[in-house]
């Protein structure tokens, strides 16, 4: 027999030679007793049988286990920080192409011929480019590669709390911004981008979200007002570098965006800023159309 891959002995049946007694000699009991030996016997095989069962199904289950240890405690970590170190690997590799990029002259360059051990790719053509862009411009003005990463993250981790905080105040007061900053910037999704995963591309997208929400907040509230030209600039700016920032996060945050301004929309019905909010989001995707329009043709 066979239980999850473990081979076992299976009891078919025990065959007993009954030997034909005298049957003038032999009390009418005997036959009793020998049936009653012959169950016995039989109950025997089968726990002995049951037993064998039991030893390969413990000594299997405790390989097993080992191998589940083994895995979930070592190699699995293991490979997730090999995989973090080859993506930040790779990443190091595209901003140092950039910036090389930059000092020949290049600032948009489509194909970067020294990622992927030698072998080449056009990398901004599909993927996100802001994070490399900008931490090529730090890394050209002499700054270790390393640290040039560091800073534009701590940068926009500084900006993203100040965007938070603003936001949040601007809708429901200075408690409730004084709360929801911490809140959002201690995400463990951050944490985990930086520490474990290493997509510093969506990190950046992720802290560009409450500028993005900040702006289109002020623009529809308060483009009236002295600096309202302010945010008729910031929130087409801040739509754009959240698409060039990461596909798949602009993607989601634009779904999210239209859905937040249909509830301002609704809660405080005001034409004029609705078209603003519109005019705002075409823009957007017309100053980040340099980065997505040649990956759209390309789809056709």
């Amino acid at each position: 027999g066979n239980i999850a891959g473990v081979n076992i002995p299976v009891l078919q049946d025990v065959i007993f030679n009954r030997t034909l007694p005298d049957l003038l000699d032999t009390p009418p009991w005997v036959d009793d007793a020998l049936d009653a030996l012959e169950r016995m016997l039989r109950l025997r095989a089968e726990r002995h049988v049951l037993e064998e069962q039991l030893r390969l199904l413990d000594d299997e289950l405790r390989v097993t286990s080992q191998r589940v240890n083994l895995f979930e405690k070592v190699k699995i970590p293991e490979a997730r920080n090999n995989i973090r170190v080859i993506r930040i690997f790779l990443g190091d590799q595209q901003t140092a192409a950039v910036a090389r990029s930059f000092a020949e002259g290049e600032f948009w360059p489509r194909w970067l011929p020294d990622v992927y051990q030698g072998l080449g790719a056009p990398t901004l053509h599909y993927y996100s480019p802001l994070f490399y862009l900008s931490a090529a411009f730090f890394y050209a003005l002499g700054l270790p590669l390393d640290v040039s990463a560091k800073l534009l993250i701590t940068c926009l981790f500084v900006l993203s709390g100040l965007a938070t905080y603003a936001w949040l105040r601007r809708l429901f007061g200075r408690f409730a911004a004084l709360v929801g900053l911490p809140l959002y910037l201690g995400q463990a999704s951050l944490f985990r981008e930086y520490y474990v995963q290493g997509d510093y591309p969506q990190m950046v997208a992720v802290f560009l979200l409450p500028l993005m929400a900040w702006a289109f907040t002020r623009l529809y509230l308060d483009s009236g007002s002295r600096s309202g030209w302010c945010y008729r600039l910031l929130a087409p700016l801040s739509l754009g570098l959240v698409i060039v920032a990461h596909n798949i996060t602009a993607m989601i945050g634009a779904g999210v965006l239209v859905l937040y301004s249909l509830g301002m929309a609704l809660t405080q019905r005001r034409r004029e800023a609705g078209l603003r909010l519109v005019a705002a989001a075409v823009l957007g995707l017309g100053l980040s159309a340099f980065f997505w329009l040649p990956s759209v043709a390309d789809m056709g």
